[in-house]
C-alpha cells in the first residue's frame, strides 16, 4: 500500500505544498502551488524531510506547481543530484515551458531527469 507524506504551507490556495507517496521502489514527489525565493526555505525543509531509503526511482512531478523561480528550480535540481547520489534514479513530469527553459540555461535538466 502506498504511503503518503504532505507538508504544506496554510497560507493559501498558492501555498506551496509538497506531497510525497511511496509505492513499492518509487517515491513520487508531488509540488503544488507557486514556489520562488519567498518559499525556499519551507522547499528546503520539505525535501530534508523526504526519505529516499529503498527508493528505486525518484518521480518529480510538477504538474501542479503553477510557478518556479529560479531558486526553485535550483533547489530542485540540488536534491535531484543528493538523490541520485543517495541512489535512485530520477525523472520530472509536468514541468510548464518555463521551468524546462530554465532548467535548460541552467544546464540541470540532466539532473532534474527532463527529457
Amino acid at each position: 500500500m502506498p504511503m503518503a507524506h504532505t507538508a504544506a504551507d496554510p497560507r493559501g490556495a498558492d501555498a506551496l505544498r509538497v506531497e510525497t507517496v511511496k509505492d513499492g521502489h518509487v517515491l513520487r514527489v508531488a509540488l503544488h502551488g507557486e514556489s520562488d525565493f519567498s518559499k525556499i526555505h519551507e522547499l528546503d525543509q520539505a525535501l530534508r524531510n523526504i526519505e529516499l531509503d529503498g527508493a528505486r526511482l525518484v518521480h518529480l512531478d510538477l504538474t501542479q506547481l503553477a510557478f518556479a523561480d529560479v531558486a526553485t528550480i535550483r533547489r530542485l535540481a540540488a536534491f535531484a543530484g543528493y538523490a541520485k547520489r543517495s541512489g535512485p534514479d530520477v525523472t520530472t513530469c509536468g514541468a510548464r515551458p518555463t521551468v524546462r527553459k530554465v532548467a535548460n540555461l541552467l544546464r540541470v535538466q540532466d539532473d532534474l531527469g527532463l527529457s
